[in-house]
């Protein structure tokens, strides 16, 4: 499908999707908010993993810095809209300073440094009695803020993600980044600023990961870092990448609409959510390898925007 046709389909779909407050009702709408949320983020992770060798364990670092951030700026004063920028802003800057120790490090170490970065900042918050410490606080402005607002602005973000990301990838850092994640010495021998790109993109992740987490925190009102600080949110963004279908733009999105629904089916039953999840994903993996969207896409003979150097054979 040529660039132009796939910008129609775009905006076809995006001007569907704007116009579900007008038709939808309110519990269509709540699923569709957390949707675009996960799926903002796990294009964001998906493209940290494929293309930068990234495996990052800590993304819900961002996801808390943004919800809390609202709170934190809010008491300053700062309205709502700045202080998501000023939150994106922290976790952009905070992002910069973990990157010289934790991108010296590769593979499970650097998975395990994320995390460990993020139960830092988790046991941080929760004895931290400005912003509630371990009981939680609520967020109050989110209470009086229609949903459909958060609805679109949710939407915004997955727009914007998946435009940055298919221009990203395109451009001299992206063809930078592959080679990273094809060879990353032979990368460097090519004169490839590994370290530099590596960073330009964990930062980039930072700031919009961050975002997610403040429009969360408009969603649920009520925070409390043993929920924002969670592992369930890296979990989350992985189910969506590889279910949704890897490499695939639109596979954000379905990724995400799938694991929302499992989420709802499973809301009843503590503790086995995760267990259905990981058994969800690896049923998908072995049944459809491209993914939901990589399966339609390839039957369909659309070229992906974003080719995955992610197969089943790797792992």
């Amino acid at each position: 499908m040529r660039v132009g046709g796939r910008a129609l389909y775009a905006a076809a779909l995006l001007v569907l999707a704007a116009s579900v407050p007008a038709w939808g009702g309110s519990l269509l709408e709540e699923f569709l908010i957390l949707a675009l949320i996960y799926g903002s983020a796990a294009l964001l992770w998906g493209f940290l993993a494929e293309h930068a060798g990234l495996v990052s364990l800590g993304q819900q670092l961002f996801v808390g810095l943004g919800a809390y951030g609202l709170v934190i700026f809010g008491r300053m004063g700062i309205p709502i809209v700045p202080a998501m920028l000023a939150s994106a802003a922290l976790s952009s800057a905070l992002a910069f300073a973990l990157a010289f120790p934790l991108l010296r490090l590769r593979g499970a170490y650097f998975a395990f440094g994320t995390w460990i970065a993020a139960q830092i900042f988790q046991l941080a918050f929760e004895n931290w009695s400005y912003v509630g410490a371990g009981e939680g606080i609520t967020y109050r402005p989110a209470l009086a803020i229609p949903g459909h607002d958060v609805y679109l602005g949710s939407l915004a973000l997955l727009a914007t993600s998946s435009l940055i990301i298919y221009y990203l990838y395109r451009s001299k850092l992206g063809l930078g980044l592959r080679a990273i994640g094809a060879d990353e010495v032979v990368a460097a021998e090519s004169g490839v600023s590994v370290f530099r790109s590596k960073v330009y993109v964990f930062v980039l992740s930072a700031a919009l990961t961050s975002i997610s987490g403040s429009l969360y925190a408009l969603y649920a009102a009520y925070l409390i870092p043993t929920s924002m600080f969670n592992l369930s949110w890296v979990i989350g963004m992985i189910f969506v990448a590889l279910v949704g279908g890897a490499g695939r733009i639109m596979g954000a999105p379905i990724g995400a609409i799938a694991f929302v629904a499992l989420l709802y089916s499973t809301s009843g039953y503590a503790g086995w959510s995760l267990l259905v999840e990981g058994l969800a994903t690896i049923a998908v993996w072995f049944l459809l390898p491209r993914g939901i969207w990589g399966e339609i896409a390839s039957r369909l003979k659309l070229e992906a925007p974003v080719r995955s150097r992610i197969r089943p054979e790797r792992w």
